[in-house]
């Protein structure tokens, strides 16, 4: 749904006096976050309006309507499996109440449906009819492969085979979608059973896990503009242009054809290219805590490099500047992803945060992720190699960063409650005035199984700064965790 103004994902705008009750929007597919006359909260996921099968104790509890006045519930929808959208069932007011669902032969049923290349999903169940595929943009055709569990049955494709002289239903591919129909008619003709494949080319998920693929620093850069990860921006009207560039696919819905969850890393990148390269450098994701990420992003392993920040007027700096995971409907998560060189100078406003890969994560989580580099604040400023202030989990992660700043910390600049951190290590130097070669202080949080081993050294006469091997101040739980005091130069 797209219009300048009045646009919404059920109506418009209002002519009259307007009542909307029960009712219900995809704002994957429609790209609208709201409707007139609509909570917000009657925008719902694909998978929230197509996973209920039946009326009792869903969305869809009062849809179950007495249609012909007789008093009795009529039963007008058929809601299929859990991948479908609910169809109208109901033939009819009379008082035979004549159904358009049919009961179908086994003979109409397939044994195999596939295409290639591609991917299909769910995978193939004769039960299931049906399903998405997606392929990349540079694949303009895809091959239908049906088999009836009769051979005697017949199947007609369409759109025609676009080239009979090879093997296989070969089914031409528009950009965006393309609906392939299946038809499979039993040996006498008296029943017909139909499959749908909706077919995404261009699609940003292309193994249909739920996680947008990040390909280039363009997407990667394309995340701010959509801190849920849900595929559609978070300001449809001002950042709808430059998303659709970034990910080549400007029809709703062709970013995830499952519905979006998140993000996914699936090739290096190095972020020593104009713009990021140069003046302030890189701005964070999710800058602030009223636009903070959401979401998962799963680095697959994969590395980003040179990641360059230069700006003293940020609050909270890094890859990341917050993770949010204050909400129950969001649970932001930063796994597998490894940072290398980052060159970061900021914090320096009073209170300011920065870290490698993120500024403050508040109930967020980061898992099996690094960075190697360096951070830099001023000295009202707090900095930690990997995340800046921690008040979610950390595990499982390492960083070899030189951090200075007023609070210091190798790995964190504070840790508060509920922080943990985990099985995690620093390896860099940390120069500060309060400050810890692992985290600069623990603030009610809890430290289990971690070190450190680089060095620490105050910033200022030593008789005005705490500087410590692991923690340069204590006020939470620190179990089974080590420095080294020869390479840190600090026997406490």
């Amino acid at each position: 749904v797209i219009s300048r103004s009045n646009a919404g994902g059920l109506a418009g705008g209002p002519i009259g006096a307007t009542t909307v009750d029960d009712s219900y929007w995809d704002y994957q597919t429609t790209g609208q976050r709201s409707s007139f006359g609509s909570d917000d909260s009657a925008g719902k996921t694909t998978v929230d309006l197509q996973s209920p099968i039946d009326y009792a104790g869903t969305i869809y509890a009062d849809w179950n309507l007495d249609l012909d006045g007789d008093g009795n519930d009529d039963d007008p929808w058929h809601f299929g499996t859990a991948s479908q959208y609910p169809v109208l069932q109901y033939g009819g007011l009379d008082a035979d109440l004549q159904f358009a669902a049919q009961i179908l032969s086994p003979d109409t049923e397939l044994s195999a449906l596939g295409i290639f290349p591609g991917v299909l999903s769910p995978a193939f169940d004769s039960a299931t009819r049906v399903y998405a595929g997606t392929v990349a943009a540079s694949q303009t055709s895809t091959t239908v492969t049906a088999l009836a569990r009769n051979p005697q049955a017949g199947i007609r494709i369409v759109p025609p085979d676009a080239n009979p002289y090879i093997d296989g239903h070969q089914v031409d591919l528009a950009e965006g979608f393309t609906l392939i129909t299946v038809a499979v008619t039993a040996p006498d003709g008296t029943s017909q059973r139909t499959y749908l494949v909706n077919m995404a080319r261009g699609a940003q998920d292309t193994d249909l896990d739920g996680l947008i693929e990040i390909s280039s620093v363009a997407q990667l850069n394309a995340v701010r503009w959509d801190r849920n990860g849900d595929g559609v921006p978070d300001d449809v009207l001002r950042h709808s242009d430059s998303y659709a560039k970034a990910f080549s696919s400007p029809i709703a819905g062709a970013v995830c054809p499952t519905g979006c969850a998140g993000y996914e890393l699936v090739r290096d990148l190095d972020l020593n290219v104009f713009p990021y390269n140069q003046d302030v450098g890189w701005m964070p994701i999710g800058p602030s805590d009223q636009e903070s990420f959401l979401t998962v992003f799963e680095g697959n392993g994969r590395r980003i490099s040179n990641l360059f920040i230069d700006n003293d007027t940020l609050a909270h700096a890094g890859l990341f500047g917050v993770l949010d995971g204050s909400s129950p409907q969001f649970s932001p998560t930063i796994r597998r992803l490894d940072l290398e060189n980052v060159d970061i100078t900021a914090a320096g406003q009073a209170g300011g945060l920065a870290g490698g890969l993120v500024g403050w994560s508040f109930q967020g989580t980061v898992i099996a992720s690094s960075a190697t580099g360096s951070v830099n604040g001023g000295q009202a400023g707090s900095v930690g190699g990997l995340i800046g202030n921690n008040q979610g989990t950390i595990s499982a992660s390492w960083a070899r960063v030189d951090v200075r700043a007023g609070l210091a910390g190798g790995l964190a600049a504070s840790n508060f409650a509920p922080g943990t951190i985990n099985a995690s290590y620093a390896a860099g130097n940390a120069t500060g005035v309060i400050t810890g070669g692992l985290v600069g202080g623990n603030y009610g949080g809890s430290i289990v199984a971690s070190y450190a081993i680089g060095t620490v050294a105050p910033a200022v006469p030593a008789a005005s700064a705490t500087s410590l091997g692991l923690v340069g101040q204590n006020f939470g739980s620190v179990m089974h965790s080590f420095w080294n005091t020869e390479t840190s130069n600090q026997p406490t």
